[in-house]
């Protein structure tokens, strides 16, 4: 037998009546905007009255998104072009971030977080829809709270290193990021525009009590590549068939045209050396305090970050002391570690 579907409006009061309803039982479906909607079960009796009473609860409101962009704040209903959006709050609590480029590597089609420097301090290089030239720059346009931000990379001072000036947010600051590609970001903010537009929002102040936030973490900077060692061949030199009494090196293509004959081998790897290895294990931790809070008339949000590396290089204990002997004092920490680093983020806003 076929459902029947029987409907009826109420009043202010809630109040309805149904006529005509089949005898047996019945599904009531109870609907409201802004409630969400009720189902009740009631059995009706042939030729009699039956009393079906509902409770609605309040649905939570999705609020419309909004784009940050260069002509202020726009409804994302509106924009004529497409932008993703990271939301670096809620990435947070699933991954884990270091950086701002943590945030954006994997997270939205078309951009990519080139890693390849392997050092404390370099940046990854930043591609939204690869590369667009073969001799200009290639890095996305940055703007932070609507005001452009020089992101751009850049050679260190000696290290040859490149810096993207990005890396240096703290990204327990950043609420979200909106990305804009393609000739939609030229329209919006010109040619420099032309490699896409990274918009950056950072976090403000909200109303209430003071809200505190605190967060640490720690780990290890290591290089676990292996290295081959290096051998070479000790003999003797054959004279008429004959060994020769002095020792020389003998390589192993002077011993296949049997002008020497190898008798031992030395090995010496200068990456596992005591004396000439430069790599340890280095320690890196990050510490940082924020609070907000305010009224209607004053928001306030202040953020402290420290962050440390010692780097996986360190100058070999060996020639440390070889240096301090020498100059009667100890080399000085960026001698001794000269890919660590050291960087503390402070910021407010009212």
């Amino acid at each position: 037998m076929g459902s029947i579907n029987i409907g009826a409006i109420t009043n202010a009061n809630g109040d309805y009546l149904l006529r005509g309803v089949p005898a047996g039982a019945v599904v009531l479906r109870v609907s409201r905007i802004g409630y969400e909607p009720a189902r009740v079960s009631v059995t009706v009796a042939d030729n009699a009255e039956a009393v079906a009473n509902a409770t609605l609860s309040r649905a939570a409101a999705r609020l419309e998104d909004v784009v940050t962009t260069a002509t202020g704040d726009v409804s994302r209903r509106s924009l004529g072009n497409v932008v993703a959006t990271v939301n670096a709050d809620s990435l947070a609590k699933t991954a884990p971030v270091q950086s701002i480029q943590d945030v954006l590597q994997a997270r939205t089609a078309g951009v990519q977080v080139i890693q390849g420097q392997g050092v404390i301090g370099g940046s990854p290089k930043i591609r939204i829809r690869g590369n667009s030239s073969l001799s200009l720059t290639n890095e996305p346009l940055i703007v932070v709270d609507g005001i452009r931000f020089d992101g751009g990379g850049e050679q260190g001072n000696t290290s040859g290193i490149t810096i993207n000036r990005l890396s240096t947010l703290d990204p327990e600051t950043i609420e979200s990021l909106d990305i804009i590609k393609g000739p939609s970001a030229a329209a919006l903010y010109g040619t420099a525009a032309a490699n896409g537009v990274i918009v950056v929002k950072t976090k403000r102040g909200s109303t209430g009590a003071p809200r505190w936030t605190t967060f640490a973490e720690g780990g290890i900077s290591q290089i676990p590549a292996t290295y081959p060692a290096n051998f070479r061949s000790f003999g003797r030199n054959l004279v008429n068939g004959v060994p020769t009494a002095a020792p020389v090196q003998c390589t192993i293509t002077n011993a296949s045209l049997k002008t020497c004959v190898i008798d031992s081998l030395s090995v010496y790897n200068p990456w596992t050396a005591a004396e000439t290895n430069p790599f340890a294990n280095g320690v890196s931790g990050n510490v940082g305090l924020q609070v907000s809070g305010g009224t209607e008339a004053v928001k306030y949000f202040v953020s402290v970050d420290r962050n440390g590396d010692s780097g996986p290089y360190k100058m070999p204990d060996f020639e440390v002391d070889r240096i301090t002997k020498i100059r009667g004092t100890a080399p000085r920490e960026e001698q001794i570690t000269p890919n660590h680093l050291r960087q503390t983020s402070v910021r407010d806003c009212l």
